[in-house]
C-alpha cells in the first residue's frame, strides 16, 4: 500500500484513457440535455419590418436549415432574415423581421423540429404611425391614423393611447381595419398666432412603447 511521502500511485494510460472517455461522454449528454436559451435580443423594442438579432444557446446548430426554424412575437409569426451566423463567446445568432401582427409587449419563442424551443420573455413592439387620413383637419374634427404594431391588440380604445400637440386625444377602433384608429383632434389646442395652417403633431402609445411623432395639418 503507498503512503503519502511515497507520493500519489501510478495510474496505467489505459484507465487514464477511459476516464477521460467517460467524462468527456458524461458532459456530451449534459450538454445536449440542457434547456436550450436565447440570451440576447437586440434591440429589445422596435416597430414592425425592423430587423432584431437573436442570439441562442442551445437550440440551433450552425449547421441546422434556418427556414425550418420558426420565430413567434407572441402568437405572430416573424420571417427570419439572411443566415446564421455562430459566435465563439455568444452562440448561434440570426436576424428576424418583426412581424405585422405582432403588437404591444410580446415573449419571443424560437423553436426547431428536434423540438428544441426557447422564449425571450418580454420584447415591445413599437407602434408607427404611416399615414393621417385626412391628413388635413380643423379642431374637434376626427382623422383616422393608420398604425403598424397594433393590430393585434384588443380594445383599441383602452390599449392605445394617442396625443396630438401633447392633448390627449379620443381614440375609437375602426370596425374591419385593425390597423387603424380614429382620432379627435383636441378642439383646446391653442391657436397659432398667425391664424394659418399649423403642424399637428400626433404620438401614439402603447404597452410596446411610444411611436415616433407624426406631422399632420391642422387647419384654422
Amino acid at each position: 500500500m503507498g503512503t503519502p511521502q511515497g507520493g500519489l500511485p501510478t495510474i496505467p494510460d489505459v484507465l487514464v484513457g477511459l476516464t477521460s472517455v467517460a467524462a468527456a461522454g458524461y458532459v456530451g449528454k449534459k450538454a445536449l440535455k440542457s434547456p436550450g436559451t436565447i440570451t440576447e435580443v437586440t434591440p429589445s423594442q422596435a416597430p414592425v419590418g425592423e430587423q432584431v438579432t437573436l442570439v441562442t444557446s442551445g437550440i440551433i446548430q450552425s449547421s441546422d436549415d434556418l427556414s425550418l426554424v420558426t420565430v413567434t412575437f407572441g402568437s405572430a409569426s416573424a420571417r427570419p432574415v439572411g443566415g446564421l451566423a455562430v459566435s465563439a463567446t455568444q452562440g448561434v445568432l440570426f436576424k428576424v423581421e418583426v412581424p405585422a401582427a405582432a403588437g404591444g409587449k410580446v415573449p419571443v419563442t424560437v423553436s426547431v423540429p428536434n423540438g428544441k424551443s426557447a422564449s425571450w420573455p418580454t420584447f415591445q413592439v413599437k407602434p408607427r404611425v404611416t399615414q393621417a387620413i385626412p391628413p388635413r383637419a380643423r379642431r374637434g374634427e376626427r382623422i383616422v391614423l393608420v398604425v403598424t404594431g397594433i393590430s393585434s391588440l384588443p380594445s383599441k380604445a383602452h390599449s392605445v393611447k394617442v396625443t396630438i400637440n401633447g392633448k390627449p386625444a379620443d381614440v375609437e377602433a375602426v370596425p374591419e381595419a385593425d390597423d387603424r384608429i380614429s382620432v379627435g383632434v383636441p378642439a383646446d389646442i391653442p391657436v397659432a398666432a398667425a391664424g394659418g395652417p399649423e403642424p399637428g403633431v400626433a404620438v401614439v402609445s402603447t404597452t410596446g412603447g411610444e411611436s415616433e411623432p407624426f406631422e399632420f395639418t391642422i387647419l384654422p
